[in-house]
This record gives structure tokens, C-alpha cells and sequence, in this order.
């Protein structure tokens, strides 16, 4: 077993052939994030998943707690046809990373189509919303800075229906029209 001392990371030898291929470990939440979201089997079916959007399932992968604050990292997977309602966050950037599939992202009068490997920064009290627009499921890690909206999704799990725009409200999150289209 291998530690880097400034990361925290460890990487373990495979058993099997000797390479350093293998189990990976860090207690570097910046790490264990991009780890959960890239490796399949290792963290990204790992939870806890809360139910989102109708189709889509989250996972807070760093909290706002573990970092001081500073930002949240969440994971998204959301089936075909998934979208999110046009809204806007009074306190947070949001920083997607496209790890599968193809979104439809509409950010204020601007609409574009954009797959695997993209990344899209949305600024404070800018509307936006997003569409899967593949006939696969879809990830998104999402960045949000600073950190807290995270607990948004964590509460309103355990909302009512007819209480979610006052929860997300709550957090600085304002629904302000439909989802983009197809």
C-alpha cells in the first residue's frame, strides 16, 4: 500500500497481478468525489440517493460540512427525458461536469446541446435548466460554490409536493418557469 502524504490518497496494490491497479482510497474530498463519479462499482451506485427531479436520483459526494463551507459536490443520474424546472440560486455558482450522455442546458435566453466530457459554469441568480436529451441515463457532478445547497436536497426528500418550491425557496432556489424542451 502507497500513501501520498500531501493527498491522502492511497492506492493498494491488485492482488491478483501485483499492478497498481486497483482499490483506490483518499480522504482528499476533492478525490473522493471525482472517484465516486468516474470509477463504476467503486462509488457510483453508493448513497445515499435521494429522488430529485421525476427520473432523476442525487448523491452528496462532499457536503458543505466536510468543507468547510466552501462548496458541495453532488452527483446526478437522470433517465432520458429528465429535466429540471427553469430556476435560479440566489447564493450559488453551479459547476456541471457532463460524465454521460447529452444535455439540453438553456442558460438565460442562451439554449445549447452539450455530451460527455463538458463542463458548464452557471452564475449566481442566473436562470438556467437542463434536459437529458440521450436515450441512456445521464451524469452530471455538479460543484456548487460556496456550499449548503446540498441540504436543499437532503430536505426535500422529505417534503411534500406541494411544499418544494417553498423548501427550495428556503435555500435561495427559485422556481421561475418549465423545464427546457426536448
Amino acid at each position: 500500500m502507497k500513501i501520498d502524504k500531501k493527498t491522502g490518497t492511497t492506492l493498494q496494490r491488485n492482488q491478483r497481478n501485483g499492478t497498481s491497479e486497483g482499490h483506490v482510497e483518499t480522504t482528499n474530498p476533492i478525490e473522493r468525489a471525482a472517484i465516486a463519479a468516474a470509477l463504476p462499482g467503486e462509488g457510483n451506485d453508493g448513497g445515499p440517493w435521494y429522488e430529485a427531479a421525476d427520473g432523476e436520483r442525487i448523491a452528496v459526494r462532499v457536503s458543505s460540512v466536510e468543507s468547510h463551507g466552501a462548496y458541495a459536490i453532488v452527483e446526478s443520474i437522470a433517465a432520458p427525458g429528465c429535466a429540471t424546472p427553469m430556476h435560479l440560486h440566489r447564493n450559488e455558482e453551479e459547476h456541471f461536469v457532463i460524465i454521460a450522455g447529452q444535455y439540453r442546458i438553456a442558460i438565460g435566453a442562451k439554449l445549447f446541446d452539450a455530451s460527455a466530457g463538458t463542463s458548464v459554469t452557471i452564475s449566481k441568480g442566473a436562470t438556467h435548466s437542463w434536459r437529458n436529451i440521450s436515450t441512456e441515463p445521464g451524469r452530471l457532478v455538479v460543484i456548487l460554490t460556496p456550499g449548503g445547497f446540498e441540504q436543499c436536497i437532503q430536505t426535500i426528500r422529505n417534503s411534500p409536493p406541494e411544499k418544494l418550491e417553498e423548501v427550495a425557496a428556503s435555500y435561495g432556489c427559485y422556481i421561475v418557469g418549465p423545464p427546457v424542451s426536448a
